[in-house]
């Protein structure tokens, strides 16, 4: 009886100590291991977009004989950036073929019987001006025509900014404004003629002055230069836009781009503008 009672108690004290040293084992585990989830990728370029449009452009400038107003092949390229469904900016380089323009101008002389004080008031430029034998002093000019020839390259750089008005089954209206500058670069020529079409400078002189020496033995001279040719000039202006259009989904990643622009390219130059273009939209 004895020796069993001592058993029970060693079973009972030893208890214990094994409910311990199991719990202590089960804190000891180490914590489950979960895969690690990889970090989300960042898209570079999101938004980005190349656009290239050609364009025909009815351009104007105003010159010292009147507007002059020709046809002209255009193009413009550059990179851009689509903020929202809304909101898209874009740099372009816009060039214009050269114009090349030549104009014919009857201008009105005095006429003998109304001659003028010389030197002041010579007029009109350009055309014969003669002593008048009558009066001492005075000259008096003939009609003559001027034949104005001006020539101009022109090119701008343009930030424009876009307000897409929502798309209809692939179809976003859009109008914008643009800023930047020109570049101009502008040369001329003129020549006057008689209004018998002899050019001076021919012998065409003896026909309104009478002979070599002139009318009454005084020289006869110009008010202008034979074949004067203007220096060239280049000049840079501020320039701006205004445009409106609408832009076609025509695949998973290209727009094509139809639209109107109006140019004021500064120096009295303005173009207007119907242009159709590609957007190639890689991330959108």
């Amino acid at each position: 009886m004895r020796k069993t009672i001592q058993a029970a108690t060693v079973v009972l004290l030893a208890l214990p100590a094994g409910v311990i040293s199991s719990a202590g084992a089960a804190d000891m585990s180490l914590p489950p291991i979960y895969p690690q989830e990889p970090a989300p990728m960042v898209e570079f370029g999101t938004g980005w977009y190349l656009r290239g449009d050609a364009g025909f452009n009815e351009l104007h400038m105003d010159t010292p004989y009147g507007g002059m107003t020709s046809p002209l092949m255009g193009g413009s390229i550059g990179p851009g950036y689509q903020f929202n469904n809304y909101f898209r900016v874009d740099a372009t380089y816009n060039g214009l073929e050269a114009l090349t323009k030549s104009q014919t101008f009857t201008l009105g002389g005095t006429g003998a019987a109304y001659s003028i004080p010389a030197p002041s008031g010579l007029f009109p430029k350009g055309c014969p001006v003669a002593a008048d034998p009558n009066i001492p002093g005075n000259v008096f000019t003939t009609s003559c025509t001027a034949n104005p020839w001006e020539k101009l390259q022109a090119s701008a750089y343009l930030l424009n900014f876009y307000l897409d008005l929502g798309s209809w089954s692939g179809f976003t209206p859009y109008v914008g404004a643009g800023l930047g500058a020109s570049y101009l670069l502008t040369s001329s020529n003129i020549d006057y003629k008689f209004m018998n079409g002899v050019a001076y400078g021919t012998g065409g002189h003896n026909n309104y002055c009478g002979f070599q020496g002139g009318v009454g033995g005084l020289p006869c001279y110009f008010l202008g230069y034979p074949n004067d040719r203007g220096p060239g000039a280049s000049t840079i202006n501020f320039a701006y836009a205004l445009m409106a259009g609408v832009a076609i989904d025509v695949g998973p990643h290209v727009k094509l781009d139809l639209g109107y622009r109006f140019m004021n390219l500064g120096s009295n130059v303005t173009t207007q503008e119907a242009r159709a273009g590609l957007r190639i939209t890689p991330d959108l």
